[in-house]
């Protein structure tokens, strides 16, 4: 599958703007610390997202794991950030239980 982006309601904390699309700007894998680190860019809407308008604000997420080798990065970027971890609060991952939007092949 792939993915256009998240939908999400979120806030940005400075000024206040809402955001509801947010996509994967920049990763990066690091294969001996076993991490991955995605830069997530947040849109007022996917119109505006596909308008190439700029993101109103940028979040940075963590996910400690690596993309399988036989599965795109981006994907799987997109499909761990939806997931609900046990353990984890809805404050340490923002997009738990967030819809996925498919993208238009």
């Amino acid at each position: 599958m792939i993915y256009a982006g998240i939908q999400h309601d979120a806030t940005d904390q400075t000024t206040g703007a809402p955001a509801a699309f947010h996509v994967v700007g920049t990763y990066t894998v690091d294969l001996r610390s076993k991490l991955t680190v995605a830069v997530i860019l947040a849109f007022f809407n996917q119109a505006t997202y596909s308008a190439s308008k700029n993101p109103l604000f940028q979040t940075t997420a963590t996910i400690k794991a690596v993309p399988p080798r036989d599965m795109d990065p981006v994907t799987w970027i997109y499909e761990h950030l939806v997931q609900t971890v046990e353990g984890e609060t809805n404050s340490s991952n923002i997009f738990a239980d967030a819809v996925l939007i498919d993208a238009e092949v």
